[in-house]
């Protein structure tokens, strides 16, 4: 059983200073490294799981970043162990990976990034796979 969202679905726009503060760090420090991220065309409204593989850690600032950009909330999916390393990402939007239940709620209005790996690998074929994106 998942533990209850204690920060609440919305706890991304209760602590604007928190998303403000990340999204400002985050393009300042991609800006020599990132040619650019584009989205052609428009995307559809509502909620969507995405389930990238995951070769940097950039990967979900960068995602962040285009679901802001684009108008969308977001949310991801990351090991205890990591949220406990990095506590702030909960005011940004990061949940454990257990909290299914608070990731459902936010993936029906918002992007939900679930790397179905688990964890960081190097470019090339997928790994294993886990089964939580495609459950969600």
């Amino acid at each position: 059983m998942t533990a209850p969202d204690r920060l609440g679905t919305d706890a991304p726009q209760r602590h604007a200073w928190a998303t403000g503060l990340l999204s400002l760090s985050v393009r300042r420090s991609v800006r020599g490294g990132l040619g650019g991220v584009w989205v052609r065309g428009p995307l559809p409204g509502g909620g969507a799981v995405l389930a990238p593989n995951h070769h940097s850690w950039w990967d979900g600032y960068v995602l962040r970043e285009v679901a802001l950009a684009c108008g969308q909330p977001f949310s991801v999916l990351m090991t205890a162990r990591q949220l406990a390393r990095f506590p702030f990402l909960r005011r940004v939007g990061a949940l454990r990976a257990d909290e299914v239940r608070a990731g459902v709620r936010r993936a029906r209005t918002g992007w939900l990034v679930v790397f179905p790996e688990g964890e960081l690998h190097p470019a090339g074929p997928l790994r294993g796979v886990q089964p939580g994106a495609a459950w969600i």
